[in-house]
């Protein structure tokens, strides 16, 4: 039987995320989603999907007729989810990755959106693969994505610049400007965000930091957290990692 509960989290720590909507109307489905689901498909459930989001790519696996969990720390985001679930076959979880504690296992774990890089500390990463080991079946399979910092085509200077524009649901255009400050001692860059809505020139601002890990770091870093690659990407079509690419997708599974 499908529930919707809620894992026991304390939330203190974070900001809201709101604006689910709007994020959906900027977030389309895309070639990630492609690639995932194509991969959900090949290993099979039950899948997790983590840190989903508005449910994008969980409604599609489920709609594949694979059993699918969805977690996520966004309220606003979750409450989306659930309503754009009208076929009722997601189990939707509001909780924090770094510590849930759902008392399954899963064949396939799944991360999306460059959610990954939202972990900045090396506690955040520490606790983040500890509960993907303990939810993880143990022929399973863990896959993710993260930016590679040389071809990201975001953020090139501190002053905040045009990354993209969209319209919302409402059809109205929105601006986005981006501007970010890089510490390569310890990888983190720290971005402002303006959202300016070009007929009524609102403009919202946000602050937020992404971590990059080297792709040697990354491998070294899952290796001391139990966990081995099985086959990486620099893009959505398969191609190899190299400093010209956009991505670094993972695949791994538990260390055996």
């Amino acid at each position: 039987m499908i529930t919707d509960r809620t894992e026991n989290t304390d939330f203190s720590d974070y900001v809201e995320y709101t604006g689910a909507e709007e994020y959906d109307s900027e977030n389309v489905w895309g070639p990630d989603d492609d690639f995932y689901l194509a991969l959900a498909k090949e290993i099979g459930g039950p899948v997790l999907d983590v840190a989903c989001g508005t449910g994008r790519l969980t409604r599609a696996i489920a709609a594949a007729g694979i059993e699918t969990v969805g977690i996520d720390l966004g309220r606003e985001m979750l409450e989306r989810a659930r309503a754009l679930d009208t076929a009722g076959t997601v189990e939707w979880i509001l909780g924090d990755v770094r510590t849930m504690r759902l008392n399954r296992r899963f064949r396939f774990l799944v991360m999306t959106s460059h959610a990954f890089q939202h972990m900045v500390t090396a506690a955040d990463l520490r606790a983040f693969f500890a509960r993907v080991r303990e939810h993880l079946q143990p022929d399973g399979v863990f896959a993710f994505e993260t930016r590679d910092y040389t071809a990201k085509s975001f953020g090139g200077s501190e002053e905040p610049t045009l990354w993209c524009s969209f319209q919302d649901a409402r059809g109205r255009w929105i601006d986005v400007l981006i501007g970010a400050r890089f510490d390569p001692a310890t990888g983190i860059e720290q971005l402002d965000e303006i959202r300016v809505a070009r007929e009524s020139g609102k403009r919202e601002q946000t602050t937020f930091a992404l971590r990059y890990i080297p792709v040697d770091e990354l491998k070294a870093v899952l290796c001391e957290n139990g966990l081995e690659v099985v086959e990486q990407y620099g893009d959505w079509q398969k191609g190899p990692v190299g400093p010209d690419q956009p991505e670094v997708i993972t695949i791994c599974r538990l260390r055996r």
